[in-house]
């Protein structure tokens, strides 16, 4: 089994690319029935907005990825690897029954570029295009209400369709690293909770979502845990003298992600897998 990319540490600005265009659209769109402080930055809310009806969203986000890792060390890379995957999801909730159920699709559009040397030559690898659609619904089936606070918890299903385009190949007819294919060709589901809990300016949110992979192609991708705690304090207005009304947060967030290993022909890579956890400020 090969070696594996991981994101670099010296490419801090994808990172902000990401944060800013995150921060810039929850500050633009957030809704305005969160009576403590808005949503998380990159976790998730158990309130079930209501738009009545049907609404769009978008975001951008930019990863960049050039450390070569062989059983969880850094080492040197012969062919100088840097991968950058630019992606903008096109997300389509819709209010099937008004503050309770959102159901929905979202549908990827994907850049994604391999840059490596080969024999002494800079050569680049390409592939661009939609991703695998993933239908999604989120129904809250808990609320306790009380003076100046709220407490909610939500319930989350996603079902990733294989619709991308998961057999591309280079000039020389050579099937692309499934890291470059825009779809996996493969059924997947996630189930997920999300725990929001808000009192006067305070507010916490959890959330955890298990990615069950399924095999195509003679690959499995490893079954992936992600999960989010954030706190939140509305800076202002310090108290509310209308309502709806703009809103300064402060923001503090783990952002952690646990991967199992991938399986190539049912054989596990053991340069694959492993555990990520973020702090994330806003």
């Amino acid at each position: 089994m090969g070696s594996i990319l991981r994101p670099s540490r010296s490419s801090p600005i994808s990172g902000l690319n990401s944060r800013f265009w995150a921060t810039l659209i929850l500050a633009v769109f957030s809704p305005g029935w969160v009576e403590a402080n808005g949503p998380p930055i990159h976790g998730d809310t158990a309130f079930v907005v209501g738009i009545e009806g049907a609404g769009v969203r978008s975001f951008y986000q930019e990863r960049r990825m050039s450390k070569l890792l062989q059983d969880g060390v850094q080492v040197p890379d012969p062919q100088d690897r840097h991968m950058i995957v630019r992606m903008v999801p096109f997300m389509l909730p819709y209010e099937a029954i008004p503050n309770r159920l959102v159901v929905g699709l979202m549908v990827p559009y994907f850049d994604k570029r391999l840059e490596r040397t080969i024999s002494g030559q800079r050569a680049a690898l390409t592939n661009r295009g939609l991703g695998d659609v993933t239908t999604f619904g989120k129904v809250q089936f808990y609320q306790h209400d009380r003076p100046g606070g709220t407490t909610r918890i939500t319930g989350k299903l996603g079902l990733k369709l294989p619709t991308g385009k998961d057999d591309a190949r280079d000039e020389t007819g050579t099937l692309l690293p499934p890291s470059l294919q825009l779809g996996s060709g493969s059924w997947d589901v996630s189930p997920g909770m999300v725990l929001t809990h808000l009192y006067q300016r305070w507010g916490l949110n959890a959330n955890a979502v298990y990615d069950f992979n399924t095999q195509a192609n003679n690959f499995k991708r490893g079954d992936v845990l992600r999960y989010d705690l954030a706190g939140a304090m509305r800076l202002l207005p310090l108290t509310y003298e209308r309502y709806p009304t703009p809103q300064l947060n402060l923001i503090v967030e783990l952002n952690g992600v646990i991967t199992r290993k991938d399986e190539v022909r049912e054989v596990k890579d053991p340069n694959s897998g492993g555990h990520a956890l973020l702090f994330s400020p806003g």
